[in-house]
């Protein structure tokens, strides 16, 4: 795939505009850089990505490539983050998001953008504070997308993110009694948190809109189905309703277990398939690596 799209690299700039197939083949390229390991070629790549947005806009003004734009910058601080440079990351995003805002950037642009920060914060933890701020700022954000977008697929993906890292903010702080808040009123039993009940509520809504890929893609969607189970038993486990959290923690496993199978992923040699990361396709190990922190965390979570 790398060759026949570095081929491809070559053969482009002889074609007037195509900006998206010039974009989503550099994008492609830099991926492939990412599943081999190459962290210098993926920054060489993003970086190229980011120019060549620049280079659409001057050259076709009627070229929109800000999500262009914001995907580069996204995969570049990723890559960035990867080789532990956050804080060249974090700048990067910074950037970004105030040249978005000069360009009226679409609001859920500049929630992708701070929903990367937060997760940066939650990981290189230096204080509640900036976490708690990127919070903020996208729940502000939230409001400013116009009311036909909220049940939108790319609405409800950013919010069911959105949902998550909050969740994981607030075990981190360890506000187990917000987590625990009921939803109220009419939706749902009247014990269920409202923390569970947004996840549930979104993650339905997503799979009855269809099965179209996720437009807005931050894990598969089956990982982040066993994640939000996981969060679920996590957020029930203070309160002793043992059956509920079994119930999540049984659904988290049976998700992990399906997809590990898929990616032929095994812990006995007997059983056949891998038992070991270098024995994966390329393409399956970062998926691979997700689940099996899954995997994990509800062993945890399961004999505290």
């Amino acid at each position: 795939a790398k060759a026949h799209l570095e081929k491809s690299q070559l053969l482009l700039p002889q074609l007037k505009g195509h900006w998206d197939l010039k974009l989503g083949v550099t994008s492609d390229l830099g991926r492939c850089h990412k599943l081999l390991g190459n962290v210098r070629l993926q920054k060489q790549m993003y970086t190229a990505g980011l120019e060549l947005c620049k280079t659409a806009s001057r050259a076709d003004t009627s070229a929109d490539v800000s999500s262009w734009h914001v995907h580069f910058l996204l995969r570049l601080a990723d890559t960035l983050v990867t080789a532990g440079e956050t804080a060249a990351a974090l700048s990067m995003i910074e950037a970004g998001q105030n040249e978005g805002t000069a360009l009226h950037q679409d609001p859920r642009m500049k929630i992708v953008c701070y929903l990367f920060k937060l997760q940066v914060h939650l990981v290189d933890w230096s204080g509640r504070g900036a976490a708690e701020a990127d919070l903020e700022a996208i729940g502000a954000l939230f409001g400013e997308v116009p009311s036909e977008q909220h049940q939108e697929r790319l609405t409800m993906q950013l919010k069911l993110h959105f949902h998550v890292l909050r969740i994981l903010l607030l075990i981190r702080l360890g506000h187990n009694s917000d987590l625990a808040e009921p939803a109220g009123g009419e939706e749902g039993a009247s014990w269920v948190p409202g923390s569970i009940y947004a996840m549930e509520e979104l993650l339905g809504m997503l799979g009855r809109s269809g099965s179209a890929a996720w437009e807005y893609e931050w894990a598969q969607p089956a990982t982040v189905s066993a994640l939000v189970s996981l969060l679920c038993a996590r957020i029930l486990q203070p309160s002793a309703k043992v059956k509920h959290v079994l119930a999540h923690l049984n659904k988290c496993h049976h998700l992990v277990e399906k997809e590990l199978t898929a990616l032929q992923v095994n812990f006995t040699p007997a059983a056949g398939g891998c038992t070991r990361e270098l024995e994966l396709p390329h393409n399956a190990i970062w998926d691979s690596r997700l689940l099996l922190v899954l995997r994990f965390l509800a062993l945890e979570v399961g004999h505290p």
